[in-house]
């Protein structure tokens, strides 16, 4: 005959008067755990001065020490600046709770990257290739003439879309990008041929050269 088993969460504790062990339940887990947190909140943070910050064995810091030429005989004088005391004190480089606070050093603020949340890190999104979409078309020309459209496909005017508002490194002010690396130079017509000096298609693109050094 199979009977049930009754769980229940029990702590050891070791009792001070004799080697017996005491079952607690209930309440008295609740009061053991207390005491001991009070026990630990009243341990200090701070290790005292008079903790020697020691890393290794006597031998082994005089075997250090006479490697790394630290302490030097009076025949040889200290390396570097000389000192009150004409000897190099060799600092230890590794933490200590008596000269360093016990606190984890605060976290680094960095601007957050394309995964940076969670909700971001969905396995569709990771794919470069899924958000890949057909090219948006920004001008065309027909019978009646070109016609501009913007980024989100509203038609705007020619003006609207060729205005030069700002440097090269800024697109020039414009919302669509535009092609290769833009024009960006000083034309001198003095210079140029009879071709050249009176091409209206160069004479256009005048206006990017008050902006040629704005950079």
């Amino acid at each position: 005959m199979l009977l049930p088993l009754r769980w229940e969460s029990t702590i050891l504790v070791s009792v001070p008067r004799n080697s017996d062990r005491v079952r607690l339940t209930g309440e008295d887990q609740e009061t053991v755990a207390k005491r001991q947190w009070r026990m630990i909140s009243k341990l200090p943070k701070i290790a005292p001065k008079t903790v020697v910050n020691r890393t290794q064995t006597p031998l082994m810091v005089w075997l250090r020490d006479k490697l790394n030429a630290i302490y030097r005989d009076p025949a040889t004088p200290p390396p570097g600046l000389p000192t009150s005391d004409g000897e190099s004190k060799f600092y230890e480089m590794n933490r200590y709770p008596n000269t360093q606070a016990a606190r984890s050093r605060p976290s680094v603020s960095l601007p957050g990257g394309v995964h940076h949340k969670l909700s971001d890190n969905y396995y569709l999104d990771r794919d470069a290739r899924r958000s890949v979409q057909p090219p948006k078309c920004i001008y065309t020309a027909d019978s009646h003439g070109p016609v501009f459209k913007s980024l989100s496909g509203e038609i705007i005017s020619c003006e609207a879309a060729t205005k030069v508002e700002a440097g090269l490194r800024k697109n020039f002010g414009l919302e669509s990008p535009t092609p290769g690396f833009g024009y960006a130079w000083h034309r001198n017509k003095e210079g140029e041929l009879s071709t050249p000096k009176y091409s209206k298609d160069l004479a256009a693109l005048e206006k990017y050269d008050k902006l040629a050094y704005s950079d």
